[in-house]
């Protein structure tokens, strides 16, 4: 028998992302063993993407038969990147994918020091405590001189 709901590809990506977070959470170092692993998928999905774009780029021109649609089409493929890149950079939608790319890293980066050192038992959770009071402004800094 089988089971329908599990058939459609979205619902294996959701399960998969699931079992990726749970074995980060559970146990970090198999995740960090298997990151090759996953760049290697990711490399392995963006190689056929130019290759198909040519391809699909060709045979649409292959199979026009009037000269002048073609040239009409090659004039206009251009134009429509061109505008919306303008756009897209007037906006500054660049720059804050940079600053939200920083974030995301500084916190992951972060959450993954924290999990290596809970592993390895040398995470001193009440200084932790300390340091995120601290910075909030809840405690006096311990490293400054009283005067």
């Amino acid at each position: 028998m089988r089971v329908s709901w599990l058939r459609p590809l979205y619902v294996q990506v959701i399960i998969g992302i699931m079992v990726d977070a749970g074995m980060g959470l559970l146990w970090p170092g198999i995740a960090v063993t298997l990151h090759p692993m996953a760049d290697g998928f990711i490399k392995l999905i963006k190689m056929p993407l130019a290759p198909v774009s040519f391809a699909t780029v060709v045979l649409v021109t292959a199979k026009m038969c009037d000269i002048k649609e073609v040239g009409r089409i090659g004039v206009r493929a251009p134009g429509w990147p061109s505008p919306l890149a303008a756009t897209v950079l007037l906006l500054g939608v660049d720059r804050f994918m940079n600053d939200a790319c920083a974030v995301v890293n500084l916190i992951g980066n972060s959450l993954a020091t924290i999990a290596v050192a809970r592993r390895d038992n040398a995470l001193d959770l009440d200084r932790l405590r300390q340091a995120i009071a601290e910075q909030r402004g809840e405690l006096p800094s311990s490293n400054t001189a009283d005067v």
